[in-house]
């Protein structure tokens, strides 16, 4: 903005020239494309010469060059998050997709038995175990011929039942996530009955943890 004022200037005039009075502030005018002026301004970081600092400006990131590629350098500071510090005393690793976590420390022990031409309307037992110490009942899986009911006991107490039905799979299977402790002398029984006509095959498994 021009000042319209004589070249001799007093000091009153000089302040009053560039002082705007809404702003508070002194102006400054600039001319495009000139130093300071309102042109594009590109920046353009070498990182051989140049750096940026992150952070407070004491601790900076550092670059490190791989395969001719340079990156900003990274400290991971959560715990047990590479899976080279993992402690066998404290930590467990889970096996994607598995339904029973089981840690080496575990002894993990399977009953498997099937019972062949069940009749129709008749309560069978397929497969039982009787603990000899503290056990926890992690899973059992049953599958049949025909579409039936399944029940899982312990002690001679149902604890679970499912069933399987047309149109659907003829298989199945009962979770017990924390497991389902029993003590020595207890047992768990896995039954089944259906109400076809003709006979049918029944297998079951039993998954436990003892001690």
């Amino acid at each position: 903005m021009a000042n319209n004022l004589n070249d001799k200037l007093d000091s009153g005039q000089v302040i009053k020239s560039v002082h705007d009075n809404d702003l508070n502030a002194l102006r400054v005018s600039v001319v495009s494309g000139q130093a300071g002026g309102n042109g594009d301004v590109v920046v353009a970081i070498d990182a051989s010469e140049d750096s940026i600092a992150i952070g407070d400006g004491v601790k900076l990131t550092t670059i490190t060059t791989v395969s001719g590629k340079n990156g900003l350098d990274v400290n991971v500071i959560t715990p047990n998050l590479d899976i080279r510090d993992l402690e066998f005393a404290t930590d467990k690793v889970d096996v994607s997709g598995s339904s029973v976590l089981v840690t080496d420390a575990e002894d993990v022990t399977n009953v498997y038995n099937e019972i062949l031409s069940v009749a129709s309307g008749v309560l069978s037992n397929i497969a039982s175990f009787t603990a000899t110490q503290n056990t926890k009942l992690k899973q059992v899986d049953v599958s049949g011929e025909n579409i039936a009911t399944y029940e899982v006991l312990i002690n001679g107490n149902i604890v679970s039942k499912k069933r399987t039905y047309f149109g659907g799979p003829l298989d199945n299977s009962f979770f017990f996530d924390k497991g389902i402790t029993f003590l020595a002398g207890q047992q768990v029984l896995v039954r089944v009955i259906h109400n076809r006509p003709s006979t049918a095959n029944f297998n079951a498994n039993i998954i436990l943890i003892e001690g």
